[in-house]
């Protein structure tokens, strides 16, 4: 220590002291990496399928090197890989993601985000078919149309219209569940289904069908006509209170049925079976005289569709008649309301209290109807005009008889017990006199007067005398 060497002592001192130790350098010590990668840029998203999408995006640099990537769905790494493209996989169909990357070195720097790409996965191909729609059924079928109707169809996304089907044509395409068929051909036959579609034209199978036919026009039949003069004219006489009976409370000629009492099918008069099943709507129409009904009693006209019995109108003593008059009324049944069978019936029953109580059936006509106007249930009509008919005395119109009727050609034949001071007039259902002058004949001309129902009314110095015609 202390010691001052010359260059010669201090090389002969170093060489005896350290020259068998070798070559050694002395490390003063290097600097750590700190500095971050640069960010990737261009960061890319490409041949996105329902569950992957391929990234791509431009290397980042370093001071040293870079090692990696980290690639992030939002803020979660995915993916740690050295390249720099990357195939995300498993991901949800139909749904949103976003993508970006960073970059790393030897030291754990790691760079910036990338860029960010929003990528949203493919929505699958829509194969599933709609259900079928179901519950189809028609009404307010007409000469040249029918209202159809269904229930809703369901599919997996959703449902965007309705075919509509006659036979195997297509004929319309509804977003609704209802659609009136028009331009229709009268009386004829048509089948109708419905199919369900979605927005990739996937179809449904079939509804149920429905048969339509259409009405045939504006028409009408008379099923039968019921004067009872020289029998029961085809209806059944139920039991001990049904009475074929013959006088004065019989509106038309000398006899009628008499109901009483309240004893079921006893107190009853049935009709023969008809078949309406082609008919719109079936007009009832009758006369009737009360004779000892209470206040509140009543008489029923019936309808047996083929299965069972239902009441379809009711008259009461005090609201509908009164006794000791003739009264006039008219039930009309439509096919929407009611069902119209290949063996249907009528049937007009007392309930009222005891064997005093008496109403008179007479002059019963069945029409069946096809074009009409359809009522809702059954209709109870009353003509104004027919009111005016009746009376507190009963009168004598077994003289006044009309044949044929309907009348098909251009003459009213009258059956009538003389001529003489006697008169006519005939109006239409609203009241207007359309013909009328001096009864000289048993006949009368009504070649102006135009199709439809009308009332001849016969006047002598005794009585006045009303009696309806259908004009074919």
């Amino acid at each position: 220590p202390n010691a001052t060497y010359t260059t010669s002592e201090w090389d002969s001192f170093a060489s005896d002291t350290f020259g068998g130790l070798g070559n050694h350098t002395v490390d003063g010590g290097s600097t750590p990496d700190t500095t971050a990668p640069t960010a990737p840029t261009n960061l890319n998203a490409s041949n996105i399928t329902e569950t992957s999408v391929d990234l791509s995006w431009t290397a980042s640099t370093d001071d040293t090197a870079v090692t990696g990537y980290d690639v992030y769905n939002g803020a979660s790494v995915i993916a740690t890989i050295t390249a720099t493209t990357y195939q995300v996989t498993g991901l949800t169909a139909a749904t949103s993601y976003t993508f970006s990357v960073k970059a790393k070195d030897a030291a754990a720097n790691i760079s910036s985000a990338s860029n960010t790409v929003n990528a949203t996965t493919v929505t699958p191909p829509d194969t599933t078919a709609p259900s079928a729609p179901t519950n189809l059924a028609d009404s307010n079928t007409t000469q040249t149309s029918v209202d159809l109707t269904w229930t809703a169809a369901t599919d997996n996304v959703g449902v965007t219209g309705y075919d509509v089907y006659n036979g195997a044509s297509v004929i319309a395409t509804v977003a609704t569940t209802n659609y009136q068929v028009t331009g229709l051909t009268s009386a004829t036959a048509y089948t109708f289904s419905v199919k369900a579609k979605d927005a990739a034209a996937n179809v449904s199978a079939a509804s149920n069908t429905v048969n339509v036919t259409t009405s045939g026009g504006n028409s009408s039949t008379i099923l039968s006509q019921s004067y009872f003069e020289s029998g029961w004219d085809n209806w059944t006489d139920g039991g001990g209170d049904c009475y074929r009976y013959s006088g004065s409370r019989s509106w038309e000629g000398s006899n009628s049925i008499r109901i009483r009492d309240n004893s079921g099918t006893s107190s009853a008069m049935t009709s023969e079976a008809y078949d309406i099943s082609t008919y719109d709507t079936v007009e009832v129409e009758f006369y009737f005289y009360s004779y000892s009904m209470e206040s509140g009693e009543d008489f029923w006209l019936r309808y047996y569709d083929g299965n069972s019995w239902t009441t379809v109108q009711t008259y009461s003593r005090g609201t509908d008649f009164e006794n000791n008059g003739f009264y006039s009324a008219v039930v009309t049944l439509d096919k929407n309301s009611y069902t119209f069978s290949n063996n249907s019936q009528f049937r007009f029953q007392n309930d009222a209290s005891g064997n005093a109580d008496h109403i008179y059936i007479d002059q019963v006509t069945i029409t069946g109807k096809t074009g009409t106007l359809l009522a809702k249930g059954a209709s109870k009509n009353s003509v104004l005009f027919l009111k005016a008919m009746i009376s507190n005395e009963p009168h004598a119109l077994e003289d006044f008889t009309i044949y044929p009727n309907p009348v098909s050609n251009s003459i009213i034949n009258i059956k009538i017990s003389g001529t003489a001071n006697t008169s006519y007039q005939i109006t239409n259902t609203i009241g207007q006199v359309v013909l009328k002058g001096k009864l000289t004949t048993n006949q009368i001309k009504i070649d102006g007067l135009k199709k439809g129902i009308y009332f001849l009314e016969i006047r002598t110095p005794e009585e006045k005398m009303v009696k309806k015609f259908i004009k074919k």
